[in-house]
């Protein structure tokens, strides 16, 4: 049973992104730093472009303070673009490094 008239208090999360991107010669490189309640990530990635074909690596420093790593190739064929990317992490209850796949479609 919830009291009527009782005080309450609720306070909502407080997140923080602060992200960067530039180009240096042919590669896209791009970081962020996010901080959220219980913790602060950050990401660092680059990317180019060799005619249809993109390839991308990047890291990251997860919650659990271990740098992961990922990378990837993406395919444009006109208004299709294909992309498949490996990743590392340890979001389970060991928190041991596990690898994930990951594919896309996108349209143009």
């Amino acid at each position: 049973m919830i009291a009527e008239d009782a005080p309450f208090k609720s306070q909502l999360p407080v997140n923080g992104t602060f992200n960067a991107a530039t180009r240096l010669g042919r590669f896209m490189v791009a970081a962020d730093v996010v901080r959220s309640n219980h913790h602060t990530t950050s990401h660092l990635g680059a990317e180019t472009w060799l005619g249809i074909l993109a390839v991308r690596a990047g890291s990251q420093l997860d919650p659990n303070q271990i740098i992961q790593y990922s990378g990837g190739i993406g395919l444009r064929l006109g208004k299709l673009g294909l992309d498949l990317g490996l990743a590392t992490n340890s979001r389970n209850i060991s928190r041991d490094r596990g690898v994930e796949l990951g594919a896309g479609i996108a349209l143009y």
